[in-house]
């Protein structure tokens, strides 16, 4: 996907930050971490690839991993840091279902243990 295709989406979800969803817009450091998440496009870039990759969307939300949790996937992958918020709008950017919990910065996905069981034996085998 590319940057300035990121760029629209973010601009649909105006709660996004580097941090992840912030919930009060009025929040100090709100337009820092806003500007920071729009500069971000590369880390956006990787998450997307990695979900398409290894995620697969279900409609009922159960066994829920966290996006702080996730995102440390894609930096093992691609071996650099992506920001919660980065992977978090990523899930957002392609609509997979999720859930957000008011005062928290993470979004959860259902990601079933054996997806990432997968996942685990193919990039990390000893």
């Amino acid at each position: 996907m590319e940057k300035e295709t990121i760029k629209r989406y973010l601009n649909k979800y105006p709660e996004m930050t580097y941090k992840g969803i912030e919930w009060n817009l009025n929040n100090v450091e709100y337009k820092k971490q806003r500007a920071e998440l729009l500069n971000s496009t590369d880390e956006i870039q990787k998450c997307i690839c990695w979900l398409v990759e290894f995620y697969v969307p279900t409609e009922m939300l159960v066994h829920l991993h966290s996006s702080y949790e996730l995102k440390h996937y894609v930096e093992d992958y691609f071996n650099e840091y992506v920001s919660n918020g980065s992977f978090a709008a990523a899930v957002k950017i392609l609509g997979y279902k999720y859930r957000a919990f008011t005062d928290d910065l993470n979004i959860y996905l259902s990601f079933r243990k054996v997806q990432l069981k997968k996942y685990k034996e193919k990039y990390f085998r000893h």
